[in-house]
């Protein structure tokens, strides 16, 4: 995610960073959405696996389904991005990044925070509209417009400031699914 605040800002602009599940959110429970193997429960009563859509790609692993199937990754991985930032702990961004330059530019934003004694709370996206661009094998590529909400920094337990928030941009997203849960790329 390339932001464009300061590099002690937890917000940007590039993509969620919910992303970005993990196959735990931080209160340990599995979050809803897409499991990574692409299999879904069955489910003759509706729901996630009703919605199928009849250009899904099986055989690559991944499901193409309507783009609405997605947001509960997303929303998991903006989560624990939020619970990083509010704990001041770079390692639960592990469990919402692949690795990558991404990832390390993420991290990076959190020490920057961390390194002059401060954390950020609220840092969550609102995503409005989520678009499948390409699914098969274990990438599913999204065209999501998503806001990032204003977040307060905070030292010791005192808010001291705030991160302005984003209006609506649309961005291409990039789920990966690994044996630990989806990551963002």
């Amino acid at each position: 995610m390339a932001g464009r605040t300061a590099a002690a800002s937890p917000g940007d602009r590039g993509a969620v960073g919910a992303g970005h599940p993990a196959t735990q959110d931080p209160g340990g429970r599995r979050p809803p959405g897409p499991p990574p193997d692409g299999h879904r429960p069955s489910d003759a009563g509706g729901g996630p696996a009703a919605d199928h859509a009849a250009g899904d790609d099986q055989s690559a692993g991944v499901p193409e389904t309507g783009g609405e199937r997605w947001r509960s990754a997303l929303e998991g991985l903006d989560e624990v991005r939020a619970a990083a930032y509010a704990r001041g702990d770079p390692a639960l961004l592990g469990r919402v990044w692949a690795p990558g330059a991404r990832a390390r530019q993420d991290a990076t934003r959190l020490r920057a925070l961390l390194a002059v004694g401060c954390v950020a709370r609220g840092v969550r996206h609102r995503f409005d509209r989520i678009e499948v661009l390409s699914a098969g094998g274990r990438l599913v590529r999204l065209r999501v417009v998503q806001a990032l909400s204003r977040s307060e920094r905070v030292r010791s337990g005192q808010v001291v400031g705030s991160f302005a928030g984003t209006p609506p941009t649309a961005v291409t997203v990039e789920l990966l699914a690994t044996d630990d849960g989806w990551r963002l790329r």
